[in-house]
């Protein structure tokens, strides 16, 4: 559910974001081994079918979205989403994707009539 629709909920604002950590100067070069990796694991697998998704998979800073994470969680390519933040009951309420399963959203698929 999106906060803010649900009264119970805090507005998204307070929530932990990325931008309380502090500013990460340069890419590390195993953040750049690691995606390239995971791109072309998630590309051989025939996720990636378009060129921008390809592009987009072996260039976006993935471990940014995932600042509490390490690098290696981070650029996983298995089918395993990273939980990013839960609720006081242990249950996962936001993550960030399987890779692969980022790349296959990111495909624009025609419209079926």
């Amino acid at each position: 559910m999106w906060p803010g629709v649900i009264p119970s909920l805090p507005p998204a604002a307070s929530y932990p974001v990325a931008v309380d950590q502090p500013p990460v100067p340069g890419e590390p070069a195993e953040a750049v081994r690691l995606r390239q990796a995971m791109a072309e694991t998630v590309i051989a697998g025939g996720w990636a079918v378009s060129a921008p998704v390809r592009d987009a998979l072996r260039t976006v800073p993935r471990h940014r979205f995932a600042p509490e994470k390490d690098l290696k969680t981070a650029y996983d390519a298995g089918d395993v989403a990273i939980v990013t933040r839960r609720d006081e009951a242990g249950r996962a309420t936001s993550s960030v994707s399987a890779a692969w399963l980022q790349a296959d959203m990111g495909v624009v698929r025609p419209r079926l009539r």
